[in-house]
C-alpha cells in the first residue's frame, strides 16, 4: 500500500452560515436543491503519496469541513473533480469548489484531492491513470484521518464517492482500490460516478481518429502513459509540429481551451505515424495494452453504485457507462 502523512493543513477561510446563504443568492443557487445546514471551513492539504515507481512524493488537496463538527458524528466523501491542465488549484468556491462546498453546507466532510502533478504537488498529472487517480485519493483520505484526530473531528462510518468526467473515471477506480485493497479500514456507503471514461480502450478509444470536441486529451493521455508504461521515445510520441510544440502547452499554465487551440481537430492527426500504425493494427502494442490496464470495467462492487451519463456527451460517450454496467 502508498506511503501517506499529512504534511501541513492550512485555513484558507471559514465561510459562515450566512456567508453561504449571500453567495448562494448571488449566484442562484436554490436551497431547495442545494441546502445550508452550516458554515464551512475550508483547508488546503499538503500530504505524502506514491509516485508510479513507488517512490514517495508530495500531493496536495482542499478539504471542506462543516464548522458544527463538534456538535455531532459527520460523514465523509471524495468529490473527485473533472479533467484540469492548469496546475494551479483555485482556493475560491467556484467551478467544481462549489460543488464540493454544497456537500460540505449540507453537513458532509468533503475530500477533494488534486490528484498527482496538479495543484502543489510534485512531478506531473499522469492524465487518465487508474491507479494514480485512487492512489492519491485514498493517500488524502488517510492523510484527513489524521487531521481529523488532530482538529478533534468525529466522523461516522459513512464514506461516499462522486466525481464528473475524469472524475467519473477516478471515482470508479478509487472504489474499487478500496474494496479490494481497503476493505479492513473503510467500507464505501455509496458511489456516484459520472460521465466517466471506463472503457478506455474500446468506447472512449474510438474518438481519436474523428473530429472531436477537446483534442488536448489524447496528447495529455499519451504523454502519461509514456512515462508510466515507456511505450516510446518521446521524440516519437507525435508527428512534427506537434513534437515541439505540445511539451510546451502541457505547462500547467493554459487552460483547456487555450491548449485545445494548438490541436488538430481529429486527435490521431498530431500522433507520430509510427505510434499511430502500430496502435490500429497490433493489439499488443503497449499503448493498447496500456489503455486496457486502465480501463474499469472487469470488476464487481459490493455496494450501491449509481453511475450517471449524459446521452448527447460528445467528450466522454455515454456508452462507456453503459459497458460498465
Amino acid at each position: 500500500m502508498a506511503s501517506q502523512n499529512l504534511i501541513s493543513h492550512t485555513l484558507i477561510h471559514h465561510y459562515t452560515e450566512q456567508e453561504l446563504k449571500i453567495i448562494w443568492k448571488e449566484n442562484k443557487i436554490s436551497k431547495w436543491i442545494v441546502p445550508i445546514s452550516n458554515g464551512i471551513m475550508l483547508y488546503e492539504i499538503i500530504y505524502t503519496t506514491s509516485w508510479h515507481d513507488g517512490s514517495t512524493i508530495k500531493a496536495s488537496g482542499l478539504c471542506f469541513i462543516p464548522d458544527n463538527f463538534s456538535e455531532k458524528e459527520i460523514p465523509q466523501m471524495i468529490y473527485h473533480h473533472g479533467t484540469r491542465t492548469l496546475q494551479k488549484t483555485t482556493l475560491h468556491l467556484e467551478s467544481e469548489n462549489a460543488i464540493s462546498a454544497g456537500f460540505s453546507a449540507d453537513g458532509y466532510l468533503v475530500i477533494m484531492p488534486d490528484y498527482i502533478g496538479l495543484g502543489k504537488g510534485d512531478k506531473f498529472h499522469l492524465f487518465q491513470n487508474s491507479e494514480s487517480e485512487a492512489t492519491a485519493c485514498i493517500d488524502m483520505l488517510l492523510a484527513i484521518q489524521e487531521l481529523n484526530k488532530e482538529l478533534s473531528i468525529s466522523t461516522n462510518e459513512q464514506l461516499f464517492l462522486t466525481g464528473y468526467s475524469q472524475g467519473g473515471h477516478a471515482c470508479m477506480a478509487t472504489q474499487k482500490k478500496l474494496q479490494e485493497d481497503y476493505g479492513n479500514r473503510f467500507t464505501v456507503t455509496a458511489s456516484s460516478p459520472m460521465s466517466g471514461a471506463y472503457d478506455m480502450s474500446g468506447v472512449q478509444a474510438t474518438v481519436m481518429t474523428k473530429p472531436y470536441p477537446e483534442p488536448v486529451y489524447l496528447p495529455y493521455l499519451l504523454m502519461g502513459i509514456n512515462e508510466v508504461y515507456n511505450i516510446t521515445d518521446k521524440d516519437k510520441l507525435f508527428r512534427a509540429p506537434y513534437d515541439s510544440l505540445i511539451p510546451h502547452l502541457y505547462n500547467g499554465k493554459l487552460t483547456i481551451q487555450e491548449i485545445n487551440t494548438f490541436l488538430p481537430e481529429i486527435p490521431a492527426d498530431a500522433v507520430h505515424p509510427d505510434l499511430l500504425e502500430e496502435y490500429l493494427n497490433n493489439p499488443d502494442f503497449k499503448f493498447n495494452v496500456a489503455l486496457k490496464k486502465n480501463d474499469l470495467l472487469d470488476w464487481v462492487p459490493t455496494v450501491p453504485t449509481q453511475l450517471c451519463y449524459c446521452n448527447a456527451d460528445k467528450i466522454v460517450l455515454p456508452e462507456n457507462a453503459k459497458v460498465a454496467f
